[in-house]
């Protein structure tokens, strides 16, 4: 069994805004032959009536919508607040293993691990089987303590390197590194202030009403 999305009063609806679309498609296809004074009044005329149109159109749409996204809003908010402590949870567990992964006697760790894995692609290179073996020994220790990845039962978890930054002092920072203010410019602009640096200049923009 299928639900029926449309109402029949949304449907009629439908039909008498599409059935008056359909009218004035067919009269515009004479009015649009524009070849004198007159005709080109009728011409304008009827592109008014075209927007009239569109905006009765617009405010039925609206009328059959509105209701709807409100439900949806309603909704998603509803399940915006259940799965909120799913969120902070994760962000909680998250930033606990960032700190654990960016404390001192993890970065030792991983530093371990990385040298002797460069060590490592030496003996390759080298051919040197006997160091191999011995550094196996080595990185399976090292990774036990700073592995690349953490496997679960259920998954696993990788972790993706990440440059952070934040501004400290803005008296030192390069003046190459400074964006102007768009905003401050242009309000001061419309207030009639030079600006060094800043060029001015006004333009005749067209209008349609």
């Amino acid at each position: 069994m299928t639900t029926e999305i449309i109402t029949r009063d949304e449907r009629d609806e439908l039909d008498r805004v599409s059935h008056e679309a359909t009218l004035l498609l067919g009269e515009a296809y004479s009015i649009s032959t524009v070849i004198d004074a007159p005709s080109e009044i009728t011409a304008a005329e009827f592109l008014k009536q075209i927007k009239t149109r569109h905006s009765i159109a617009e405010d039925a749409r609206t009328k059959l919508v509105k209701p709807l996204n409100d439900h949806v809003k309603m909704i998603n908010a509803e399940f915006k607040k259940t799965t909120q402590p799913l969120e902070q949870a994760e962000a909680l567990v998250k930033k606990g293993m960032i700190a654990y992964r960016n404390s001192p006697e993890f970065l030792d760790a991983e530093r371990s691990r990385l040298e002797i894995e460069r060590e490592a692609r030496q003996a390759i290179r080298e051919g040197d089987s006997p160091r191999l073996t011995e550094l196996a020994d080595e990185h399976a220790a090292a990774s036990a303590a700073a592995p690349k990845k953490v496997e679960t039962a259920t998954g696993e978890a990788r972790f993706r390197k990440t440059l952070k930054w934040e501004l400290i002092d803005l008296e030192v920072l390069p003046a190459g590194y400074w964006t102007p203010d768009e905003k401050k410019i242009a309000a001061a602009v419309k207030a009639g202030m030079a600006i060094p640096g800043v060029k001015t200049w006004t333009e005749a923009v067209p209008v349609i009403v």
